[in-house]
């Protein structure tokens, strides 16, 4: 008799066992066993998602128990970085859920929500709770487990918007600032930017190795900057103090520019690109009288002009105009190409020229066109005077010893003389 107890108190207890209750986290009601709801988060479309995207959830409830959950009632509890679309309620009534209706037999739940564009990449918290409305059970929420959605931009981007350089041109041996102008173009946070100019680069050969030497140096500062973060679409600008070699020749150089990052998930990210600076500055050139024959009015002579080439870089492609002008005459060509000048270096042009002036001086009108190193145009249109002396001060300062036509006639008195008096002495020896 007291097995049979026994073995009745032991069922009971098991019939009891069968009708417990779980506690919910949410609200701390039961709801029976034999509704036992599964929810499983089935897909996010597209995965990952970007931010600043819409992004579509899929929930998938099964009923394990044994009896039809009925009248159930799910709800989206959103939170940042995500947010219902326009039209999307956040409670949807899924109705029955029927008992073992696990497999292929659930039922799907979908919401459409959107990426907030600063969302951080990785994976992000959404919530959801559902409650049962059949009658005779607890009509309370229940509250799951967060769920992750996929954040991750679809590739992390870098792009040097502008490199601008002060000044535009770098002179040898002087410094400047160059300015690069970085953009992420991506929908979040890119960390450790480093930008690297290669001031000189190491290029392994099958049979040695060679070095290119760029004619740049950084002073101040290395060549390397770095960028802790950048936001998304936001630019960021890039300094480096830079002096240009004191004997780099005039030209535009390509250097290479590296820049390495990382998004917020720990990928990698680098890309090398090429970037133009120019060595040049403008040219000195002067333009004077190198020497002229004219001193007086009312003669002809030759006028040397002298174009010395004062800076650091060549002249290429010279050409001079001389115009016609008051008080002279050009009898020479116009015009005269010289071509190349070396930087330190100097060429002259001649021009013959009859002056009839009754000024002190007479101006000769030149214009003088050229090209720099990197082929920039330059025009330079001056006035060359010469001075003009009346024939008592050429005298007076030396400029003019007098006529050349007494002069003429000085020679050949003495020549004369001189034939006279070999004559007469040549008449006596015969005698």
């Amino acid at each position: 008799m007291n097995r049979k107890m026994i073995l009745g108190v032991l069922s009971l207890v098991f019939l009891l066992g069968i009708v417990s209750f779980a506690t919910t986290a949410e609200t701390g009601v039961s709801i029976p066993d034999w509704i036992s709801m599964n929810v499983t988060f089935l897909n996010q479309i597209p995965d990952p998602v970007e931010p600043g995207q819409n992004v579509e959830l899929r929930f998938k409830f099964e009923n394990k128990g044994s009896e039809n959950a009925e009248d159930v009632v799910v709800e989206l509890l959103p939170k940042y970085p995500f947010s219902l679309q326009p039209g999307e309620d956040a409670t949807k009534y899924i109705g029955s859920v029927y008992g073992r209706q696990i497999g292929k037999l659930g039922v799907i739940v979908k919401y459409q929500l959107k990426v907030d564009e600063n969302a951080v990449e990785g994976a992000n918290e959404v919530e959801l709770r559902y409650k049962i409305n059949k009658p005779g059970y607890p009509a309370n929420w229940v509250k799951l487990e967060p769920f992750e959605v996929e954040i991750q931009t679809h590739d992390a981007i870098i792009s040097v918007e502008s490199v601008r350089s002060n000044p535009k041109e770098f002179v040898p041996g002087q410094s400047g600032i160059l300015t690069i102008t970085l953009k992420n173009m991506a929908d979040s946070v890119l960390k450790e930017i480093k930008t690297r100019l290669e001031v000189s680069k190491t290029s392994t050969l099958s049979t040695s190795v060679a070095t290119t030497e760029y004619p740049f140096s950084p002073i101040g500062s290395a060549n390397e900057k770095t960028t802790e973060t950048l936001a998304a679409k936001e630019s960021a600008d890039i300094e480096f103090s830079l002096v240009a070699d004191p004997g780099a020749k005039a030209n535009v150089y390509k250097v290479p520019l590296k820049i390495s990052y990382s998004d917020e998930l720990g990928a990698n990210y680098s890309k090398d690109l090429i970037i133009g600076l120019v060595i040049g500055g403008n040219p000195d050139l002067a333009i004077n009288l190198d020497k002229s024959t004219i001193t007086t009015s009312r003669t002809k002579g030759t006028a040397t002009i002298k174009f010395v080439n004062k800076g650091t870089n060549d002249i290429k492609f010279c050409y001079v105009t001389l115009s016609e002008g008051n008080g002279y005459k050009i009898l020479s060509p116009a015009e005269a190409y010289i071509g190349s000048i070396d930087s330190d270096d100097y060429e002259t042009v001649d021009f013959d020229l009859y002056v009839d002036s009754k000024e002190k001086e007479v101006a000769l009108p030149l214009r003088v066109e050229y090209r720099d190193a990197n082929n920039k145009e330059y025009t330079d249109d001056v006035k060359i005077p010469i001075k003009l002396y009346s024939s008592a001060e050429a005298k007076k300062y030396g400029v003019k010893t007098g006529s050349s036509k007494v002069g003429v006639i000085i020679i050949l008195i003495i020549v004369g003389a001189g034939l006279f008096f070999y004559w007469r002495r040549k008449k006596r020896t015969k005698k």
